[in-house]
């Protein structure tokens, strides 16, 4: 029972021999992980069947003693009944019965710390497989960046210079449009300003008198008449 078990406790697993690469190494320890663990299931299905078998024979026991018990109340009455006969009968079988209830003690008992024992180991083997299991994934990530670096050596300064002249062209593209805008940019024009009391700050304009109004008419009906 649990020779599976006693292999992987005992690290009797096959590893190889002499030095392996990454990828060998990987590929060893995914099918050892997928051994150990088909071990460790059947291991667990050992166990609960031995449980099972615990609980029957701790069951049988129990009949066994209680089977005593009346029988004993039998043999007690008979003989104070007179019945020697009867009595030595079922003397005779409470002597066989206790002998199976002595030999099934003993089997439970034993039984018992068996299971014990394999409930420490399979716990054991539980704790080593997820030991292992994290290292696999610490090993896979440790490979993944490795793999990362090859890919980026020698790129690393090539891809600075690049980005550092595509900066440049940027900065001297940018200079140059704020150049052609400053050249093409027309003069703001001023507005003109209003003969007459529109004229000057708008702190100091004031609403115009219908004689300022007319004025201004008449000067603008003559420079339009001049223009003709």
């Amino acid at each position: 029972m649990f020779k599976s078990m006693f292999r992987l406790m005992h690290g009797q697993l096959p590893v190889g021999a002499g030095c392996l690469d990454d990828r060998n190494a990987l590929a060893l320890i995914d099918h050892q992980a997928r051994v150990a663990t088909r071990d460790l299931a059947l291991a667990r299905r050992e166990l609960a069947a031995a449980v099972a078998s615990e609980r029957s024979e701790a069951h049988r026991l129990r009949n066994l003693r209680s089977r005593m018990a009346t029988l004993d109340g039998r043999a007690v009455a008979a003989v104070r009944a007179g019945f020697a006969d009867m009595a030595e009968e079922t003397a005779a079988d409470i002597a066989t019965i206790a002998t199976d209830v002595l030999v099934g003690s003993q089997c439970l008992k034993v039984l018992v710390a068996e299971i014990e024992r394999q409930k420490q180991r399979i716990a054991d083997a539980e704790l080593r497989l997820t030991r292992c299991d994290r290292g696999r994934r610490i090993v896979m990530a440790e490979k993944a960046v490795r793999a990362l670096r090859e890919r980026t050596t020698g790129r690393a300064e090539e891809d600075g210079q690049l980005l550092a002249e595509a900066e440049a062209t940027l900065a001297c593209l940018r200079r140059s449009q704020m150049q052609g805008l400053s050249t093409r940019a027309p003069a703001p024009r001023q507005p003109a300003a209003l003969p007459g009391v529109f004229a000057g700050p708008p702190s100091q304009r004031r609403s115009p008198s219908a004689a300022e109004v007319l004025v201004g008419i008449r000067n603008r009906a003559m420079m339009a008449s001049r223009v003709a």
